[in-house]
């Protein structure tokens, strides 16, 4: 919570920032962690809106693959199956989409050799 202050006060209560959104993400896991899981939701809700902002709303980025598959997580444990699904399916798709990325891109290695 102190991080989430120390960063808002830095960067601005409304600004989209990556370090704001990994503190809510992380807020969030600490409430998952302790079983409050509709303040864990809240606060990965909060962190997915940043990440699309500052990635694109439609972009296939990791750290909103994390951010949808945590959300998931919280939607399960309160027994929102259909979100939860929704979520984690989102997830995997980005997560499929950044591994065929990687696939297609040569390796640090093979431009070595040149």
């Amino acid at each position: 919570m102190k991080a989430l202050k120390m960063f808002r006060a830095i960067y601005g209560e409304t600004a989209n920032h990556p370090n704001i959104a990994d503190s809510l993400n992380n807020l969030g896991l600490a409430y998952s962690d302790t079983q409050q899981y509709n303040k864990a939701i809240e606060c990965h809700l909060q962190a997915l809106t940043m990440k699309r902002a500052i990635y694109g709303e439609t972009a296939n980025h990791p750290n909103i693959a994390d951010s949808l598959n945590n959300l998931g997580v919280g939607y399960y444990h309160t027994q929102q199956y259909d979100k939860a699904i929704e979520c984690h399916l989102q997830a995997l798709t980005m997560k499929m989409f950044e591994e065929q990325s990687m696939v297609k891109q040569p390796t640090i290695l093979t431009l070595l050799i040149v």
